[in-house]
């Protein structure tokens, strides 16, 4: 049997009238900036094609019907496996059959280790990992008997050069490069200078925060050019790196960062999107790396000092981005297990309820009167110039 699956705030016055109106003009230019920047930089994202994830997920449906009714360890004849775009976790992988041979996981983001996959598919001839980002180490490749070919996506972290070695001296042909081992070095010396070992998972993260905010460019070009896109998600963390891309950049990019410092974290991506779920101490929240800075000075201000910021640590409930339950927009639907535990251990309460009701119609303003400001002493100028 062969199975293929693949946010009310007084306007700022002034005893000026003129000057008033100058500032409100500016409140509403900032305000702008901030919605319409935030749609651009989502609507720019990974261009993903529908039918392909829906066809991905309509060849799931066998096996993981198998998997619902618990009937998955035991079925007998599954020796190939393609599974792409499920929403399925470690729990699932480690309920494989015996039986499969060969097993090919593609954006099954939410898998995140594979060390008892030995134990599960002892047989295991042929290993495929394609996009798996959660997935950062391979020491259980070492425990196959009878492995003869093993691949991954470049993006993948977690390659040094012994593993390279290990599999030229089994004879197990592969498709690991230097790039892959240079790849996960910059990840770890990156880490390493930002992160220490009596930080908290907070801390950690916000560390990792700030360092992506400061060091990765969004591309506007990728808003409009699907060239541009498509060349951004053939090796995301690559140029996210290299210091620009879009969002699967970002996403990647934040991922590679936890997933080294300690923290649970996974890409989630619908079909024009993509950011990260992490979780900080039994928690889940949404962190959306390339939407955070769109008020560059106020963002990196609230992050740094108060821990706090607009598309950091959402609930994924209570986002303005795709609910996590709202599983037929993602691209790999959430499982089951995964939201179960978002809803008991999450308030479900959105950014301006935790942190204020004002507060982000504060910032707007903030952002108002900076203009505003700004618009004033330039005109100024020119008055004294003349």
């Amino acid at each position: 049997m062969k199975i293929k699956m693949d946010s009310s705030h007084q306007s700022f016055v002034t005893k000026s009238t003129k000057n008033s109106e100058v500032k409100r003009i500016g409140i509403k230019i900032g305000a702008i900036f901030l919605v319409v920047g935030t749609l651009f930089v989502m609507s720019g994202c990974q261009s993903q094609n529908e039918k392909v994830m829906k066809s991905s997920q309509e060849r799931n449906k066998q096996i993981m019907q198998l998997y619902y009714q618990g009937e998955l360890p035991s079925a007998k004849g599954i020796e190939n496996l393609q599974i792409s775009y499920a929403p399925i976790d470690n729990d699932f992988v480690n309920q494989l059959p015996d039986s499969v041979f060969t097993l090919y996981l593609e954006e099954d983001t939410y898998v995140t280790d594979l060390s008892n996959l030995p134990s599960t598919c002892p047989y295991l001839e042929s290993l495929y990992i394609s996009n798996c980002h959660g997935i950062s180490n391979y020491e259980f490749i070492k425990e196959f008997k009878n492995l003869k070919e093993f691949e991954l996506s470049i993006s993948q972290t977690g390659v040094d050069q012994e593993l390279i070695d290990y599999l030229n001296a089994n004879g197990i042909k592969h498709n690991l490069t230097q790039e892959h081992v240079e790849l996960n070095k910059k990840v770890e010396d990156i880490v390493k200078s930002i992160i220490t070992d009596d930080m908290t998972d907070e801390e950690k993260l916000n560390k990792i925060t700030l360092y992506v905010m400061n060091n990765l460019k969004y591309d506007l070009k990728g808003a409009s050019d699907v060239e541009v896109t498509t060349k951004y998600n053939l090796n995301p963390l690559k140029y996210a790196l290299e210091g620009e891309g879009v969002c699967i950049n970002f996403a990647v990019l934040t991922d590679a960062l936890c997933q080294k410092a300690g923290i649970d974290t996974t890409v989630v991506k619908d079909l024009d999107h993509a950011w990260n779920m992490v979780c900080i101490e039994g928690k889940y929240y949404y962190v959306d790396t390339a939407n955070i800075n769109q008020l560059p000075f106020v963002s990196e201000l609230l992050l740094k000092h108060f821990n706090i910021g607009f598309n950091y640590k959402n609930d994924p409930y209570a986002t303005g981005m795709t609910a996590m339950s709202d599983v037929d927009n993602l691209m790999t639907p959430t499982p089951e297990r995964i939201l179960k535990l978002i809803e008991e251990t999450n308030d479900q309460k959105s950014f301006i309820e935790k942190y204020g009701s004002n507060l982000y119609v504060d910032l707007i303003v903030a952002v108002g009167i900076m203009i505003g400001m700004g618009t004033l002493v330039k005109v100024n100028k020119n008055k004294k110039r003349r």
